[in-house]
């Protein structure tokens, strides 16, 4: 559902979700947009959202829950 590839300043959060999924719950951080080839190498629609820093990390972790919990009832 999500891969964390830590860095010295940031996090990268990749998701495996849709652009709008995320979009729609990610307001406070900024999101990049994967091509069709890196979608394809992590297996499915996703994106990634680039934490700077621990504000609204609560929005994060809303996304995460409701993953998790769409992942768990389709797996």
């Amino acid at each position: 559902v999500a891969y964390f590839i830590t860095r010295k300043s940031k996090i990268r959060l990749v998701l495996k979700a849709g652009i709008d999924t995320v979009r729609a719950a990610i307001t406070h951080h900024h999101i990049n947009e994967f091509s069709k080839s890196v979608q394809k190498f992590w297996g499915a629609d996703s994106c990634e959202i680039i934490l700077e820093n621990g504000d609204h990390l609560d929005e994060v972790i809303a996304l995460l829950r409701k993953l998790l919990e769409e992942d768990k009832l389709n797996g």
